[in-house]
């Protein structure tokens, strides 16, 4: 398990977030349409691009998902509001 955090800023439909892993930090980009949102990420690691991925839906407080983590596979993924 791997936590992640997320700062969101959204513009209309239009979604600016910063993400922050353990040692890492990346600029997210993305649209919500309604409940479902989708939006990509990459982090600079050790001479290469860590990318995610990521597609899932809002519901109240929570939103879920999937991530595709290239040659990484994929996962599943929760947020819940602060």
């Amino acid at each position: 398990e791997a936590m992640h955090s997320f700062e969101i800023e959204m513009n209309g439909n239009s979604i600016t977030w910063t993400h922050s892993a353990r040692v890492l930090k990346g600029v997210l980009s993305g649209v919500a349409d309604g409940a479902q949102v989708s939006f990509g990420s990459g982090m600079p690691c050790e001479g290469t691009r860590l990318s995610y991925f990521f597609s899932g839906s809002v519901s109240g407080r929570r939103m879920s998902g999937r991530c595709v983590l290239g040659e990484f596979g994929a996962a599943r993924w929760t947020a819940v509001k602060a």
